[in-house]
């Protein structure tokens, strides 16, 4: 995954975890079970972000399918991947 993905994917994560949180963001961090993304609204506010951000559609089949919803680092690569594929 490029830097520039993962340090925007890592921008957005910090900017809608849930407030008090206070952890620092980085390409380990858990987004799911008790991670960054504490409930099903602020995992869809944040999927929907990441799509205005990069100008791509993330499926739920196709997060699942990748694991993309494991840490952070996995979903940048996920979406780089998907700025990757040709049309």
């Amino acid at each position: 995954m490029s830097a520039s993905t993962l340090d925007r994917v890592i921008r957005i994560v910090s900017q809608n975890a849930p407030a008090g949180s206070g952890a620092t963001v980085d390409a380990n961090t858990v987004l799911t079970g008790g991670g960054a993304m504490t409930d099903s609204v602020a995992m869809l506010e944040l999927i929907l972000e990441l799509e205005k951000e990069f100008q791509v559609e993330l499926s739920a089949d196709e997060l699942a399918q990748t694991k993309a919803l494991e840490n952070v680092g996995s979903l940048a690569a996920c979406i780089d991947a998907k700025l990757n594929t040709p049309a």
